[in-house]
Protein backbone atom coordinates (compact mmCIF):
# COMPACT_ATOMS: atom_id res chain seq x y z
CA UNK A 1 0.00 0.00 0.00
CA UNK A 2 1.06 3.55 -0.78
CA UNK A 3 0.67 4.23 2.64
CA UNK A 4 2.38 1.73 4.72
CA UNK A 5 5.75 2.31 2.17
CA UNK A 6 5.35 6.31 3.26
CA UNK A 7 6.17 5.50 6.83
CA UNK A 8 8.48 3.42 6.26
CA UNK A 9 10.08 5.91 4.16
CA UNK A 10 9.65 8.50 7.14
CA UNK A 11 10.87 6.26 9.60
CA UNK A 12 14.22 4.94 7.71
CA UNK A 13 14.46 8.72 6.62
CA UNK A 14 14.15 10.02 10.51
CA UNK A 15 16.80 7.35 11.39
CA UNK A 16 19.28 7.77 8.94
CA UNK A 17 19.53 11.55 9.25
CA UNK A 18 19.85 11.03 12.75
CA UNK A 19 23.40 9.80 12.07
CA UNK A 20 24.55 10.91 8.97
CA UNK A 21 21.62 12.48 6.45
CA UNK A 22 21.36 9.67 4.61
CA UNK A 23 17.73 10.57 2.76
CA UNK A 24 18.27 10.63 -0.69
CA UNK A 25 19.36 13.34 -3.08
CA UNK A 26 16.21 13.48 -5.35
CA UNK A 27 14.87 17.21 -6.35
CA UNK A 28 12.10 18.29 -4.50
CA UNK A 29 8.50 18.18 -5.97
CA UNK A 30 6.55 21.07 -6.77
CA UNK A 31 5.77 23.79 -3.97
CA UNK A 32 9.49 23.43 -2.31
CA UNK A 33 12.04 25.24 -3.78
CA UNK A 34 15.64 25.42 -2.24
CA UNK A 35 14.48 26.45 1.31
CA UNK A 36 11.17 23.91 1.00
CA UNK A 37 9.07 27.07 2.85
CA UNK A 38 5.82 27.49 2.46
CA UNK A 39 5.41 31.13 1.27
CA UNK A 40 3.23 33.11 -0.97
CA UNK A 41 2.82 36.40 -2.08
CA UNK A 42 4.76 38.55 -4.73
CA UNK A 43 7.70 40.36 -2.40
CA UNK A 44 11.21 39.39 -1.50
CA UNK A 45 11.57 37.36 1.66
CA UNK A 46 15.12 38.11 3.55
CA UNK A 47 16.10 34.51 5.22
CA UNK A 48 19.19 34.92 7.65
CA UNK A 49 20.86 37.22 5.18
CA UNK A 50 19.16 35.72 2.04
CA UNK A 51 17.05 37.25 0.02
CA UNK A 52 15.24 34.63 -2.55
CA UNK A 53 11.68 35.38 -4.72
CA UNK A 54 9.36 32.85 -3.68
CA UNK A 55 8.58 29.82 -6.08
CA UNK A 56 5.60 30.34 -8.16
CA UNK A 57 3.79 27.18 -6.97
CA UNK A 58 4.47 28.20 -3.09
CA UNK A 59 0.59 28.56 -2.32
CA UNK A 60 0.44 27.70 1.54
CA UNK A 61 -0.32 30.99 3.35
CA UNK A 62 -0.49 31.31 7.26
CA UNK A 63 -3.98 31.20 7.46
CA UNK A 64 -4.29 32.06 11.28
CA UNK A 65 -2.53 35.41 10.45
CA UNK A 66 -4.06 36.46 7.00
CA UNK A 67 -6.60 39.12 8.43
CA UNK A 68 -4.16 42.38 8.05
CA UNK A 69 -1.42 42.38 5.16
CA UNK A 70 0.24 44.79 7.30
CA UNK A 71 0.37 43.13 10.32
CA UNK A 72 1.65 39.97 9.37
CA UNK A 73 4.47 42.25 7.68
CA UNK A 74 5.02 44.12 11.03
CA UNK A 75 5.11 40.62 12.21
CA UNK A 76 7.37 38.89 9.81
CA UNK A 77 10.17 42.01 9.85
CA UNK A 78 10.19 41.74 14.00
CA UNK A 79 11.36 37.81 13.74
CA UNK A 80 15.02 37.41 14.02
CA UNK A 81 17.00 34.53 14.16
CA UNK A 82 19.25 34.82 18.01
CA UNK A 83 20.20 31.51 18.13
CA UNK A 84 19.26 28.18 19.45
CA UNK A 85 17.68 27.39 22.55
CA UNK A 86 16.06 24.39 23.39
CA UNK A 87 18.17 21.60 24.48
CA UNK A 88 17.15 19.23 21.26
CA UNK A 89 17.28 21.34 18.60
CA UNK A 90 20.75 22.44 19.47
CA UNK A 91 22.58 18.63 19.89
CA UNK A 92 20.81 17.96 16.76
CA UNK A 93 22.55 21.47 14.61
CA UNK A 94 25.96 20.86 16.31
CA UNK A 95 26.12 17.64 15.29
CA UNK A 96 25.23 17.89 11.93
CA UNK A 97 27.63 20.57 11.38
CA UNK A 98 30.12 18.96 12.41
CA UNK A 99 29.22 16.11 9.62
CA UNK A 100 29.59 19.24 7.27
CA UNK A 101 26.15 19.50 6.61
CA UNK A 102 24.59 23.27 6.26
CA UNK A 103 22.20 23.97 8.51
CA UNK A 104 20.25 27.10 8.33
CA UNK A 105 16.97 28.20 10.66
CA UNK A 106 13.24 27.59 9.85
CA UNK A 107 11.57 30.41 11.55
CA UNK A 108 7.74 30.35 12.28
CA UNK A 109 6.67 32.78 9.73
CA UNK A 110 8.68 30.51 7.03
CA UNK A 111 6.09 27.98 7.43
CA UNK A 112 3.09 29.54 8.92
CA UNK A 113 3.24 28.76 12.20
CA UNK A 114 3.49 31.96 14.16
CA UNK A 115 0.53 30.91 15.94
CA UNK A 116 1.20 27.10 17.26
CA UNK A 117 3.48 27.70 19.98
CA UNK A 118 6.47 26.33 17.53
CA UNK A 119 9.62 27.45 19.32
CA UNK A 120 12.76 26.99 16.86
CA UNK A 121 13.76 24.37 13.49
CA UNK A 122 16.08 24.22 11.03
CA UNK A 123 16.96 23.03 7.58
CA UNK A 124 19.85 20.99 6.38
CA UNK A 125 21.39 19.96 3.40
CA UNK A 126 24.70 18.63 1.73
CA UNK A 127 26.42 21.83 0.08
CA UNK A 128 26.35 20.29 -3.41
CA UNK A 129 22.72 19.16 -3.08
CA UNK A 130 20.45 21.79 -1.72
CA UNK A 131 17.24 20.64 -3.09
CA UNK A 132 17.80 17.66 -1.01
CA UNK A 133 16.94 18.41 2.23
CA UNK A 134 15.61 17.46 5.45
CA UNK A 135 14.06 20.11 8.03
CA UNK A 136 13.36 19.79 11.88
CA UNK A 137 11.06 21.96 13.76
CA UNK A 138 10.37 21.95 18.08
CA UNK A 139 6.57 22.51 19.29
CA UNK A 140 5.86 23.26 22.65
CA UNK A 141 3.39 20.55 22.46
CA UNK A 142 3.03 17.24 20.02
CA UNK A 143 -0.90 18.58 19.71
CA UNK A 144 0.51 22.20 18.50
CA UNK A 145 2.51 20.23 15.96
CA UNK A 146 -0.38 17.99 15.01
CA UNK A 147 -2.71 20.73 14.63
CA UNK A 148 -0.26 23.42 12.57
CA UNK A 149 0.33 20.37 10.17
CA UNK A 150 -3.86 19.99 9.88
CA UNK A 151 -4.42 23.45 9.76
CA UNK A 152 -1.73 25.06 7.89
CA UNK A 153 -0.38 22.15 5.69
CA UNK A 154 -3.26 19.56 4.91
CA UNK A 155 -5.82 22.53 4.38
CA UNK A 156 -6.91 23.08 0.92
CA UNK A 157 -4.07 20.36 -0.15
CA UNK A 158 -4.35 18.26 -3.02
CA UNK A 159 -4.55 15.17 -1.14
CA UNK A 160 -2.79 13.89 2.05
CA UNK A 161 -2.51 10.29 4.18
CA UNK A 162 -2.55 10.75 7.95
CA UNK A 163 -1.66 8.52 11.03
CA UNK A 164 -2.81 9.28 14.55
CA UNK A 165 -0.27 6.58 16.51
CA UNK A 166 0.21 6.04 20.79
CA UNK A 167 3.06 8.41 20.73
CA UNK A 168 3.68 10.07 16.61
CA UNK A 169 1.67 11.57 14.22
CA UNK A 170 2.44 10.60 10.55
CA UNK A 171 2.16 12.71 7.70
CA UNK A 172 2.06 12.91 3.49
CA UNK A 173 1.05 15.76 1.86
CA UNK A 174 1.54 15.48 -2.14
CA UNK A 175 3.51 17.95 -3.14
CA UNK A 176 4.65 19.46 -0.25
CA UNK A 177 5.73 17.59 2.75
CA UNK A 178 6.21 13.76 4.55
CA UNK A 179 7.36 13.24 7.96
CA UNK A 180 6.11 13.13 11.79
CA UNK A 181 5.50 15.14 14.58
CA UNK A 182 6.51 12.98 18.11
CA UNK A 183 5.46 12.95 21.71
CA UNK A 184 7.28 15.72 22.63
CA UNK A 185 6.32 18.31 20.06
CA UNK A 186 9.57 17.49 17.35
CA UNK A 187 9.07 17.11 13.81
CA UNK A 188 10.95 16.29 11.47
CA UNK A 189 9.95 16.43 7.40
CA UNK A 190 11.23 16.44 3.82
CA UNK A 191 9.91 17.04 0.59
CA UNK A 192 6.96 14.39 -0.25
CA UNK A 193 7.94 11.78 -2.49
CA UNK A 194 6.08 11.60 -5.95
CA UNK A 195 3.29 8.13 -5.38
CA UNK A 196 4.82 5.72 -8.53
CA UNK A 197 1.12 5.21 -9.22
CA UNK A 198 -0.75 5.16 -12.48
CA UNK A 199 -3.56 3.93 -14.45
CA UNK A 200 -2.65 0.06 -15.40
CA UNK A 201 -6.78 -0.81 -16.56
CA UNK A 202 -9.05 0.46 -18.69
CA UNK A 203 -12.94 0.04 -18.76
CA UNK A 204 -12.61 -2.08 -21.95
CA UNK A 205 -10.47 -4.56 -19.69
CA UNK A 206 -13.45 -5.69 -17.65
CA UNK A 207 -16.59 -8.20 -18.42
CA UNK A 208 -19.27 -6.78 -16.34
CA UNK A 209 -21.38 -3.60 -17.71
CA UNK A 210 -21.28 -2.63 -14.23
CA UNK A 211 -17.53 -2.69 -13.41
CA UNK A 212 -16.81 -1.40 -16.89
CA UNK A 213 -19.19 1.83 -15.83
CA UNK A 214 -17.81 2.19 -12.56
CA UNK A 215 -13.96 2.32 -13.93
CA UNK A 216 -14.77 4.90 -15.90
CA UNK A 217 -16.86 6.78 -13.59
CA UNK A 218 -13.53 6.38 -11.10
CA UNK A 219 -10.96 7.37 -14.06
CA UNK A 220 -13.13 10.80 -14.88
CA UNK A 221 -12.61 11.80 -11.36
CA UNK A 222 -9.17 11.53 -11.25
CA UNK A 223 -8.15 8.26 -9.82
CA UNK A 224 -5.89 6.10 -10.68
CA UNK A 225 -7.07 2.25 -11.47
CA UNK A 226 -5.29 -1.18 -10.74
CA UNK A 227 -7.17 -4.23 -11.67
CA UNK A 228 -7.52 -7.00 -9.70
CA UNK A 229 -6.14 -9.99 -11.44
CA UNK A 230 -7.90 -12.73 -9.94
CA UNK A 231 -11.75 -10.89 -9.89
CA UNK A 232 -13.46 -9.17 -12.68
CA UNK A 233 -13.34 -5.92 -10.43
CA UNK A 234 -10.39 -3.20 -9.84
CA UNK A 235 -8.99 -1.39 -6.84
CA UNK A 236 -9.26 2.71 -7.51
CA UNK A 237 -6.75 5.40 -5.95
CA UNK A 238 -7.99 8.82 -5.37
CA UNK A 239 -8.81 11.23 -2.43
CA UNK A 240 -12.61 11.67 -0.93
CA UNK A 241 -14.20 15.01 -0.64
CA UNK A 242 -12.08 16.43 2.16
CA UNK A 243 -8.90 15.33 0.31
CA UNK A 244 -7.58 12.32 2.29
CA UNK A 245 -6.48 9.41 0.36
CA UNK A 246 -8.53 6.50 -0.30
CA UNK A 247 -9.24 2.97 -2.18
CA UNK A 248 -12.01 1.51 -3.64
CA UNK A 249 -12.62 -1.63 -4.31
CA UNK A 250 -15.34 -2.84 -6.58
CA UNK A 251 -15.36 -6.57 -7.84
CA UNK A 252 -18.13 -8.01 -9.63
CA UNK A 253 -18.73 -11.86 -8.14
CA UNK A 254 -21.35 -14.23 -9.15
CA UNK A 255 -23.83 -13.25 -6.21
CA UNK A 256 -24.07 -11.61 -3.08
CA UNK A 257 -23.16 -14.74 -1.29
CA UNK A 258 -19.66 -15.16 -2.90
CA UNK A 259 -19.38 -11.52 -2.15
CA UNK A 260 -19.82 -12.04 1.52
CA UNK A 261 -17.16 -14.76 1.08
CA UNK A 262 -14.71 -12.66 -0.09
CA UNK A 263 -15.37 -10.01 2.75
CA UNK A 264 -15.00 -12.15 5.70
CA UNK A 265 -11.92 -14.32 4.47
CA UNK A 266 -9.99 -12.01 2.65
CA UNK A 267 -10.48 -8.56 3.56
CA UNK A 268 -11.45 -9.16 6.95
CA UNK A 269 -9.82 -11.94 8.29
CA UNK A 270 -6.95 -11.20 10.41
CA UNK A 271 -7.84 -11.37 14.33
CA UNK A 272 -7.73 -8.08 14.89
CA UNK A 273 -10.31 -7.14 12.68
CA UNK A 274 -14.49 -7.41 13.53
CA UNK A 275 -16.57 -7.79 9.98
CA UNK A 276 -20.10 -6.70 10.29
CA UNK A 277 -23.03 -8.17 7.07
CA UNK A 278 -26.10 -6.16 7.54
CA UNK A 279 -29.23 -7.13 5.34
CA UNK A 280 -31.34 -3.99 3.86
CA UNK A 281 -34.43 -4.08 2.95
CA UNK A 282 -34.20 -3.65 -0.76
CA UNK A 283 -31.80 -7.17 -0.82
CA UNK A 284 -28.39 -5.27 -0.90
CA UNK A 285 -25.82 -5.82 2.22
CA UNK A 286 -24.20 -3.42 4.10
CA UNK A 287 -20.23 -4.36 4.89
CA UNK A 288 -18.29 -2.82 8.01
CA UNK A 289 -15.25 -3.78 9.15
CA UNK A 290 -13.35 -2.25 12.10
CA UNK A 291 -10.57 -2.98 14.57
CA UNK A 292 -7.55 -2.42 16.41
CA UNK A 293 -6.78 1.10 13.96
CA UNK A 294 -3.38 2.03 15.62
CA UNK A 295 -2.41 -1.45 13.60
CA UNK A 296 -4.19 -1.50 10.95
CA UNK A 297 -3.86 1.86 8.89
CA UNK A 298 -6.86 0.66 6.22
CA UNK A 299 -9.24 0.58 9.01
CA UNK A 300 -12.37 1.16 8.34
CA UNK A 301 -13.77 -0.49 5.10
CA UNK A 302 -16.94 0.50 4.45
CA UNK A 303 -19.34 -0.54 1.67
CA UNK A 304 -22.16 -2.12 0.33
CA UNK A 305 -22.76 -5.44 -1.57
CA UNK A 306 -25.43 -5.27 -4.13
CA UNK A 307 -27.94 -8.02 -4.48
CA UNK A 308 -26.66 -9.50 -7.93
CA UNK A 309 -23.28 -9.59 -6.15
CA UNK A 310 -21.44 -6.48 -7.01
CA UNK A 311 -19.10 -5.52 -4.30
CA UNK A 312 -17.96 -1.56 -3.52
CA UNK A 313 -16.26 -1.11 -0.62
CA UNK A 314 -13.41 1.84 0.47
CA UNK A 315 -11.01 2.69 3.29
CA UNK A 316 -8.57 4.95 4.06
CA UNK A 317 -4.93 4.92 2.49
Amino acid sequence: MKSFRRIIAVLVCAVMALSVFGCSDKKSGSGSGRYGDDRSGSEEIKDDGYTKKPDKDDDIKDDKSNDDGAEKDDKNEAEVFTGYTDPTIKMMVLDYEEKGLVVEPVMASQIGASDYNYVEGFRMYKEEAPDSYMCWAKFKTMDDGVNFVKDVWIKDCVGYTARDMAQSYFFEIDERYMGSVMYDGLMQYAPSEESGRENKAAPEDFKDQQIIDLCRDYQAKGFVVEPEVSYDGFVAHGVDDEHRHIAVICIKFADADKAVTYVKEMLGGSSLMSTTVTDNADGSKSVLIDGDRQNIFTLPMEGTISSDGLLIIQNPE
